[in-house]
């Protein structure tokens, strides 16, 4: 692959796609949401490196695991198949959850402290979508990126430590924090709509 190519085909393959599923809600979001809700940016950093760590370890052990799957177009099928349905269920879960009430801020306050680094690396390695998310690409998409494939673990690490750092740092404010939450609801519905179109990209490209 042409080295000028190999940013624009990380964009348009990984950083997107994960970039989505980084926005949706979910017990990294919530971890981070409530180290933040104690006070300390500290504490929100904290956990939002702990998801970041969480998530390459994560993705790691997908391209391990993808490393023993011949590399046939069968794999490369079901890999697309899983690839889609998981972008499509996180699409639809994420309409459901747009479609409910408001969340009240003051539910979200926690009154306790803890170790907001271990419950991030926890709630990233025990969060059910990331390793077969992961897996997915290195059977589909990662081939085609020849050895800029390894380049996603920085690149996710990065993503998630900076995404899940400024939700925590939005959230210790008690404006920014009631300001999100009363507008996620379209905002949800964007990131699901997306979520579905890259999903029928995906099984574009297969079926081309």
């Amino acid at each position: 692959m042409d080295e000028t190519s190999v940013p624009l085909a990380l964009i348009h393959v990984f950083t997107v796609p994960y970039g989505l599923m980084l926005a949706l809600p979910g017990p990294n979001a919530i971890v981070v949401v409530r180290a933040s809700l104690t006070g300390s940016c500290a504490s929100a950093t904290s956990a939002a490196f702990g998801v970041a760590c969480g998530a390459t370890v994560s993705l790691g052990l997908a391209a391990a695991l993808a490393s023993f799957v011949p590399a046939v177009k069968a794999v490369e099928i079901v890999g697309t198949a899983v690839f889609a349905a998981i972008l499509v269920r996180a699409a639809i879960r994420t309409l459901r959850g747009a479609a409910r009430q408001p969340v009240d801020p003051d539910r979200l306050l926690v009154r306790h402290d803890a170790s907001a680094f271990g419950l991030g690396l926890a709630a990233a390695l025990t969060n059910p979508m990331s390793v077969p998310f992961f897996m997915s690409f290195f059977l589909t998409e990662a081939p085609r990126l020849g050895e800029a494939r390894w380049l996603v673990f920085g690149v996710a690490f990065l993503m998630a430590f900076v995404w899940f750092a400024g939700l925590g740092l939005v959230f210790a404010g008690e404006t920014a924090r009631r300001f999100y939450l009363a507008g996620r609801r379209p905002l949800e519905a964007v990131i699901a709509v997306s979520l579905l179109v890259f999903a029928g990209r995906a099984i574009w490209r297969i079926s081309a």
